[in-house]
C-alpha cells in the first residue's frame, strides 16, 4: 500500500513483497526498540510496528511534523490488518488513471500548475480499467487502447472544506493511443495543456510533478 501525504511517501509492505533493506538512512524494528522521533529523515524503514503505532505516525505526517523525511516503509506481517485499520479513519474515493504512450513518447497534462497524468473518479459500478480508460479519453479527447496494470496509489487529502480526511485510491494503467488528431484539453476540468514529451523535456516534467506520479513512472520501469 503506497500512500502519499504532503510531501512524503508511506509504504506499508508485507515480507513476501518486501525486496531490500539497503539503502535506508535509518532502520529498526519497533519490536525491540523504541522509536526516536528526531531521527526520522530521508528513507526511513521501520520493522514490525502496531497498528497504533502506524496510526500515529500517519497523523503527525499529515501535520507535517517531519519536514525532512522524503518516505516511510513499514514492514510488517500484519499488512491486512494493519491497512483496513488505517483505512476506516478516512474518507475512501476510487479513481483511475492513465500512462498514455506513443511510440517513445508519454502524454502529459497541465493542471494547477503542475504536470500531471489524467485520471478521475470512479462511477458506481464501473471496473477500475474502464474508469482509467473513460477519463483519459474526455480529459484529452483522444481515443487508447488498454496495455496493462502499472501499479495502486492512495493520495491523502481532505474534503468537505478540509474537515473530512480522505485517501483517493487511484489504479494506474498503461495505454496505447490510438488518435490523438482531436486531442484538446477538458478545460473544465482545469487542464490547461496537453503535450506528448520525451527525452530532457520527460525528465522535466517528472522533476515537476507530484511524487505519487514520479511513483508511476518508477513502477512501469520496474514492472
Amino acid at each position: 500500500m503506497d500512500i502519499f501525504i504532503n510531501h512524503t511517501h508511506l509504504t506499508i509492505c508485507s515480507p513476501e513483497r518486501f525486496r531490500s533493506d539497503l539503502g535506508y538512512n535509518y532502520s529498526l524494528d519497533l519490536g525491540q526498540e523504541s522509536l526516536k522521533y528526531n531521527l526520522l529523515h530521508g528513507k526511513v524503514l521501520l520493522k514490525n510496528p502496531s497498528q497504533e503505532q502506524v496510526k500515529e505516525l500517519v497523523q503527525l505526517i499529515i501535520a507535517d511534523k517531519f519536514v525532512q523525511l522524503d518516505s516511510i516503509t513499514f514492514l510488517t506481517n500484519q499488512f491486512t490488518e494493519i491497512k483496513e485499520s488505517l483505512k476506516k479513519d478516512f474518507r475512501i474515493i476510487h479513481a483511475g488513471g492513465g500512462l498514455v504512450q506513443r511510440s517513445e513518447q508519454y502524454l502529459w497534462i497541465y493542471r494547477l500548475k503542475k504536470w500531471d497524468l489524467p485520471k478521475g473518479k470512479r462511477d458506481d459500478n464501473e471496473k477500475f480499467k474502464d474508469t482509467a480508460v473513460r477519463e483519459v479519453e474526455e480529459e484529452c479527447n483522444i481515443k487508447v487502447a488498454l496495455d496493462k496494470k502499472i501499479c495502486t496509489t492512495w493520495h491523502y487529502y481532505t474534503t468537505n472544506g478540509g474537515k473530512e480526511p480522505t485517501l483517493k485510491k487511484t489504479k494506474w494503467y498503461l495505454m496505447t493511443c490510438l488518435d490523438d488528431s482531436k486531442m484538446k484539453p477538458q478545460i473544465e476540468e482545469d487542464i490547461e495543456d496537453i503535450r506528448w514529451l520525451m527525452g530532457n523535456a520527460l525528465a522535466e516534467a517528472l522533476q515537476d510533478t507530484y511524487p505519487a506520479i514520479r511513483f508511476v513512472f518508477a513502477s512501469l520501469k520496474n514492472s
